[in-house]
């Protein structure tokens, strides 16, 4: 669906919505994805606004959507708070006149709360010399570089580190990782854009990927059937450092994948 709002003589904001309502449950989570992408550089408003909302400012969920010549596969959580119908909309200010969005859907999901501290760490250095962090177990930055023991940040800099399995960084552990399918990468990797990407074996549960860029912007979301190795990208993705998140009914993994020129 492509949306070009050409003309503001009467309102300078659009609002795109279904005329059918949905359903949401107090103290239910709930997933809304969509694509979109567009010819310009922009921002649009998302709402999931419940059926008493309307006539005020207020929604149950809202949140500001940055979007460029860049597909973005959108995958946004939230709780409800209260059960009544709602509708998903999207308003976008004239200044922020063309986009297209497709595969739009919201649909309740179960969750499991977790730590973002047992994951992931910001270490900064408000001293003039560099400074040494200790760490537990294996961790990579941005750049897809690793670390374990310790890490060295320069002064005034400071840098965000994601755990990551022990192996990958050469560690053993008591511990086995969980994972979808132990022993499980990626391929060709690094790979070049437009080439397709594989496992090196079939997955034996339905499998839900995750694609992050070094940035830890997420740009394609997807699923490998059962008996597949093929992940099914629906695009080419530039060159850089990411991160791919495979989760099925037994686990979940973070592998990481190159892509060069």
């Amino acid at each position: 669906l492509k949306l070009d709002f050409l003309n503001n003589n009467t309102y300078d904001v659009h609002f795109l919505h279904p005329q059918a309502m949905g359903e949401v449950q107090n103290g239910q989570f709930y997933r809304l994805r969509f694509s979109i992408q567009s010819n310009m550089s922009g921002t649009l408003d998302t709402e999931v606004k419940a059926q008493s909302q309307m006539a005020g400012p207020y929604a149950i969920f809202q949140k500001k959507v940055p979007f460029d010549q860049e597909r973005r596969d959108m995958s946004i959580f939230f709780q409800s708070d209260r059960s009544e119908p709602v509708r998903t909309q999207f308003i976008n200010h004239f200044t922020n006149r063309t986009f297209w969005l497709d595969n739009v859907s919201l649909e309740r999901v179960q969750v499991t709360a977790l730590d973002p501290n047992e994951r992931f760490q910001l270490l900064y250095n408000e001293f003039s010399t560099a400074q040494e962090f200790a760490l537990d177990g294996c961790w990579s930055d941005v750049f897809g570089n690793t670390y374990s023991g310790s890490i060295s940040v320069p002064p005034f800099r400071s840098v965000v580190l994601q755990r990551e399995p022990s192996t990958t960084c050469g560690l053993t552990t008591g511990q086995q990782e969980t994972t979808p399918s132990n022993g499980i990468q990626l391929y060709p990797n690094p790979a070049r854009p437009g080439q397709s990407l594989w496992l090196t074996a079939p997955v034996d549960y339905l499998t839900e990927v995750h694609v992050y860029y070094m940035t830890g912007r997420q740009v394609a979301h997807t699923f490998i059937p059962a008996g597949s190795s093929l992940v099914p990208l629906d695009r080419s993705l530039n060159s850089g450092a990411y991160t791919v998140f495979l989760r099925d009914e037994q686990g979940h993994r973070g592998l990481r994948w190159v892509v060069e020129r």
